[in-house]
């Protein structure tokens, strides 16, 4: 009983305690502490590798199922399209989008075929380059990008993927890509390699 009472003593008296504590000169000046400075790189994108059946396209599917998106594109051999201006999502086979991105470039040196003529001097500047343009418009059309089964085994489609794939990351695109492959042996013997 005594200890009880000693105990609402100690409660009553508190509250000045804690009264003094913020009227102390010492704890005036706290800052909060410091956010660091730079915050860790946001990942640009997933390389999921693996043998035949391990379940790659499967959580690749997942993860496109799941991502919250205001639109979403699917694997068709139609264009790509899509609606909305929040997180884009496109889900497409490897083999698919290299038809694509073929197309659309060679669509692209049309134009600039029937606009200039077969005169005009090569314009090297990143606005004209077909590929950085392609890679425009597919960062317009989609945020998040899920690649499966890629592969790469020509020298031609290597160097427009190294443009298109920094292209895309320097414009915010996530890329997540299946493979069967891992990443030392893409595109292996090589030019370069």
């Amino acid at each position: 009983m005594q200890q009880l009472k000693m105990q609402q003593k100690e409660n009553e008296q508190s509250p000045k305690k804690f009264d003094s504590m913020l009227n102390d000169s010492s704890t005036k000046h706290m800052e909060p502490p410091k956010q660091p400075d730079k915050l860790p790189p946001v990942p640009r994108g997933i390389y999921l590798h693996g043998p035949v059946g391990t379940g790659k396209s499967l959580l690749l599917t997942t993860l496109f199922n799941t991502t919250t998106t205001t639109a979403t594109s699917t694997n068709t051999d139609k264009n790509i399209t899509h609606n909305g201006n929040n997180i884009k999502k496109l889900y497409i086979h490897f083999h698919t989008l290299l038809r694509q991105i073929h197309q659309r470039i060679h669509q692209l040196n049309l134009q600039a075929l029937q606009t200039h003529g077969r005169n005009f001097h090569v314009d090297a500047s990143k606005s004209s380059n077909p590929i950085l343009r392609v890679a425009e418009e597919l960062s317009r059309e989609a945020t998040l990008l899920c690649i499966d089964e890629f592969q790469v085994t020509d020298v031609a489609d290597a160097m427009i993927l190294s443009q298109l794939f920094g292209e895309l990351w320097r414009r915010g695109v996530v890329v997540v890509a299946t493979s069967n492959t891992i990443p030392g042996r893409l595109y292996e013997g090589g030019v370069n390699r």
